[in-house]
């Protein structure tokens, strides 16, 4: 269900094109068309908090100009916690491979245009041969 509504909205010209950060009108740090991913498609409100704040997590990393170690690496953070709340949130309601979508759809649409791809793939880069742990306490904002 989820891979259609990530459909759906790029078939209804939903897909945020406003430059690399898209536009963001009420200013809570999620792209309004992902917003609006998250409104039609996730009622559960512990699912959908745990989803905006992988948004937002997946949205700083657009926010990052030049190489800046540190925003990689609260970025990179920020992502992992935003992850595990994922998991923690939909697990615990019996949601099976559900996160993993969730996170995978949230993804495509924070990366839909070459320019925001190309950004990713240079976070990711940047992450090249750095070592991460698993976020422990609390996971959730």
């Amino acid at each position: 269900m989820l891979i259609v509504s990530l459909v759906a909205l790029i078939v209804t010209g939903c897909s945020g094109n406003h430059g690399l950060t898209g536009k963001d009108a009420d200013r809570n740090g999620i792209r309004d068309d992902v917003d609006i991913y998250l409104t039609r498609y996730l009622a559960d409100v512990h699912q959908s908090n745990a989803a905006k704040q992988a948004a937002r997590a997946y949205q700083s990393v657009l926010g990052i100009r030049s190489p800046n170690p540190d925003a990689v690496r609260r970025a990179n953070l920020d992502i992992g916690r935003a992850t595990a709340c994922l998991y923690e949130v939909f697990l615990g309601q019996g949601s099976g491979d559900r996160p993993g979508k969730v996170s995978l759809d949230l993804e495509r649409l924070t990366f839909n245009t070459p320019e925001r791809r190309h950004h990713y793939q240079a976070f990711n880069a940047a992450l090249n041969g750095a070592a991460w742990s698993l976020p422990d306490g609390r996971l959730c904002d």
